[in-house]
């Protein structure tokens, strides 16, 4: 899931914005170390370390190694809402980018 994300957010080609036949990158308003794309980077890395957290306890659980079945649960609910989240994210970027494109 999270491949289909970044692959979507990847076309919209964020890295860089292109204007007048330069590509111009994206840096932060206020000059701080964190801009947008690293957060969004973060955010992603995040996501998919909570979904691997939740494949190796599933893993566990079916071995017989899991003692708590609610470790499993709470996993994969974080990684389930992290990945809502993530995916809405991506909504309102992809709709912010068609907005701004009518708008040139």
């Amino acid at each position: 899931m999270v491949e289909k994300i970044i692959f979507s957010l990847d076309r919209l080609g964020l890295s860089s914005l292109k204007g007048k036949g330069e590509e111009k990158k994206i840096e932060d308003s206020q000059g701080k170390d964190g801009s947008f794309l690293k957060l969004l980077e973060s955010g992603i890395k995040k996501v998919n370390e909570l979904e691997k957290e939740a494949d190796r306890l599933s893993q566990k659980a079916a071995t017989g190694e899991l003692e708590d079945i609610h470790e499993l649960t709470i996993a994969v609910r974080k990684a389930e809402l992290a990945v809502r989240l993530l995916t809405e994210v991506r909504n309102r970027i992809i709709d912010a980018y068609d907005r701004l494109t009518r708008l040139t």
